[in-house]
């Protein structure tokens, strides 16, 4: 395990004792975002982390994304991470994942899957009170509030500060994890937001 993601655990898990919502199903704290174009190796980060660590895989536009996600699923397996699989949910339950994620860009309709697969974790990425209605209606169990800092995903979009999250964790009452341009130099700056932990891309190869 380097250096930057024991930090990024140790903080995420400190972040979760204090947070406005209390982990009760002891979902991961921490979360990897796969994204092919900054980190082409995604298993050179999978290598190193902790048990219970979330995965989130997207890469949606990948050639052989189903192989990728079925390789994913299988390591993830073998060594208790909790992988979501991005925008798609037959591809999620053909690689029994643990759950899927959805994008903000994506109208997936998800109310029909809770009764069959009840212990799947639902995430979605929040922006806005009005996205948070949204997949609190497709049934979300965890919320990605971003972005938080300056990133490469989101290159135009105003960061929040710390007390704007802190409204949201109390407003929305969910478990919530920050995510958006997250490394260890700033990862400090989110205690007393009231969030649940945080998400990461290049922050866990800084």
């Amino acid at each position: 395990m380097n250096s930057s993601i024991e930090i990024l655990s140790k903080k995420s898990t400190k972040l979760d004792r204090f947070a406005k919502v209390k982990n009760t199903k002891f979902l991961p704290t921490l979360w990897f975002f796969t994204d092919y174009h900054r980190n082409p190796d995604p298993f050179s980060i999978l290598n190193q982390l902790p048990k219970n660590t979330g995965v989130v895989f997207r890469d949606y536009k990948a050639p052989k994304r189903k192989n990728m996600a079925k390789k994913m699923a299988d390591f993830c397996k073998k060594n208790n991470l909790i992988l979501l699989i991005g925008g798609d949910s037959k591809l999620a339950l053909e690689v029994g994942a643990s759950g899927i994620h959805i994008p903000q860009f994506n109208n997936l309709s998800l109310p029909y899957l809770r009764p069959k697969k009840s212990e799947w974790i639902i995430s979605a990425s929040v922006h806005s009170k009005n996205m948070f209605r949204r997949v609190n209606y497709l049934g979300a169990n965890v919320i990605f509030l971003s972005p938080f800092f300056q990133t490469l995903s989101h290159p135009y979009v105003k960061p929040r500060d710390r007390y704007y999250l802190y409204r949201l964790t109390k407003e929305f009452s969910i478990f919530s994890i920050a995510l958006g341009g997250i490394n260890t130099d700033n990862i400090t700056k989110l205690n007393g937001s009231g969030i649940n932990g945080i998400a990461a891309i290049s922050g866990f190869f800084k």
